[in-house]
C-alpha cells in the first residue's frame, strides 16, 4: 500500500487526512466523524530516520483501523502489551 497524501503521525498511528484540516473530524453529541481513513502501526521499534522531508512506512493492509483492530488494540494497551 502507497500513501501519497499529507499525513500526520502520532506515536503509533497514521492519518490519511483530506487536505483542508477542517475537513479532518467532525464531532457531535450523536458521533465522531474521521474522514479517509486511519492505519496503525507501531513506531516503537523503527530506527529513527534523519531524513526531515520524508519517511517511507510499510503498514500492512491489516491495519487499517475499524472496529475489530479498536478491540485488539484496547486489549492489548489494558493487558500493558503496548502504551
Amino acid at each position: 500500500m502507497v500513501i501519497k497524501t499529507q499525513v500526520q503521525f502520532t506515536e503509533q498511528h497514521l492519518l490519511e487526512l483530506p487536505t483542508s484540516s477542517h475537513e479532518w473530524i467532525t464531532i457531535t453529541d450523536n458521533e465522531l466523524i474521521l474522514r479517509r481513513r486511519a492505519l496503525w502501526l507501531s513506531l516503537t521499534d523503527l530506527e529513527e530516520s534523519n531524513n526531515l522531508s520524508s519517511v517511507t512506512v510499510h503498514i500492512p493492509k491489516a491495519n487499517v483501523f475499524h472496529i475489530e483492530n479498536l478491540r485488539v488494540l484496547m486489549d492489548q494497551s489494558r493487558e500493558g502489551r503496548i502504551a
